[in-house]
C-alpha cells in the first residue's frame, strides 16, 4: 500500500482539489489499518470533520490497537479524543485488548516496553480505566479495577529501576498529545488521584526538583559544579578576568526575568 511507508511530505504537496470528502474519510481508514498516521493526523487536522470519527473508526482503531503497538501513542490519543464515541461493547474490547496486550512476553506486542516513554504509556492505558469509571460503567468496573492494578504495579517496579532523576524528570514533564489541554504525565496523574504513585519517593524526588529546584540530599556540591566546570570552558585568549567570568556564570544559573534563584546562588549570597 502506498502510504504505509508515511509519504507525508509527497501528501502534502499532492494535487487535492478533486478529492472528495467521503474519499478523505476512506484514506483515513486505510491509513489507520496500515499505522501510517503522519498522514492519518494531516488529514484529521485539515480535512475531517467531528462527525467522521463514529462507531465505525472506533472498531477500526480498536483493530489497529489489537494487531501492533507502532505509533501507539496516536492511536491513544484518537481514543481518548473521541471516547465518548465508543459503545460499551467496544469499551469491554478495548479492556480485554489492553489486558491481553500489557501481559503478553513478547517485547515488540507490548506497549509498556517498546514505547519511548513507557510512563506516558502506561498513565494513557490508566486513563482508559478512569474515564469508564467516571462513566459509571459498573459491568465493566472489576476489569477496570485489575488493569489499573497492573498497570500501578508495573510503574512502582518501573520507578525502583529506573533511578536517574533527570530521566524521569523528562519523561514526566513530556507533553499530553492533545488538541486543546496542556498537560503532561504529573498533570493528569493528579487529575487522576493516583497517590499511590504520587507518593512514591522517586516522584517525590522529581517534584522535589522541579518546584525547589534541588535534590532532597545536599546539594552543594552538585549545584556548585557547572561553576568549576565553567574553567574548563575559558578561552585560554580572553581578556576578560576569570572573577568576571565566575560572577558572570553564577548569575546566569537562575531563571532568567524571574525572582526565582537556584540553590546554588542562594547559598552564594546568603
Amino acid at each position: 500500500m502506498y502510504c504505509k511507508e508515511d509519504y507525508d511530505e509527497q501528501f502534502s504537496n499532492t494535487e487535492k482539489g478533486e478529492i472528495t470528502h467521503k474519499q478523505f474519510v476512506n484514506l483515513f481508514h486505510i491509513c489507520i489499518r496500515n499505522d501510517s498516521f503522519k498522514i492519518a493526523m494531516l488529514i484529521y487536522t485539515l480535512y475531517l470533520k467531528i462527525s467522521d470519527m463514529d462507531s465505525r473508526m472506533m472498531e477500526i482503531l480498536l483493530n489497529s490497537i489489537r494487531e501492533s503497538t507502532k505509533s501507539h501513542e496516536l492511536k491513544l490519543f484518537f481514543l481518548l479524543e473521541h471516547f465518548d464515541i465508543l459503545s460499551v461493547y467496544q469499551m469491554n474490547q478495548l479492556l480485554d485488548i489492553y489486558d491481553a496486550v500489557v501481559h503478553s512476553k513478547d517485547p515488540k506486542k507490548n506497549p509498556l516496553i517498546n514505547q519511548y516513554n513507557v510512563i506516558k504509556i502506561a498513565l494513557l492505558i490508566y486513563r482508559i480505566c478512569w474515564k469508564i469509571e467516571e462513566k459509571q460503567i459498573y459491568s465493566l468496573i472489576t476489569k477496570c479495577s485489575v488493569l489499573q492494578q497492573y498497570v500501578n504495579q508495573s510503574l512502582n517496579v518501573y520507578f525502583e529501576k529506573q533511578n536517574n532523576i533527570l530521566v524521569l524528570h523528562n519523561y514526566l514533564s513530556e507533553p499530553i498529545l492533545h488538541m486543546t489541554e496542556r498537560k503532561d504525565c504529573l498533570d493528569i496523574m493528579f487529575e487522576m488521584n493516583m497517590q499511590e504513585l504520587l507518593q512514591h519517593p522517586v516522584i517525590v524526588e522529581v517534584l522535589n526538583l522541579i518546584y525547589e529546584g534541588k535534590y532532597s540530599i545536599s546539594s552543594t556540591a552538585l549545584s556548585m559544579s557547572p561553576t568549576f566546570m565553567c574553567l574548563l570552558d575559558f578561552d585560554m585568549l580572553g581578556t576578560k578576568r576569570i572573577n568576571d567570568r565566575l560572577m558572570y556564570n553564577i548569575m546566569n544559573l537562575g531563571d532568567s526575568g524571574t525572582l526565582k534563584q537556584t540553590s546554588l546562588q542562594y547559598n552564594i549570597w546568603k
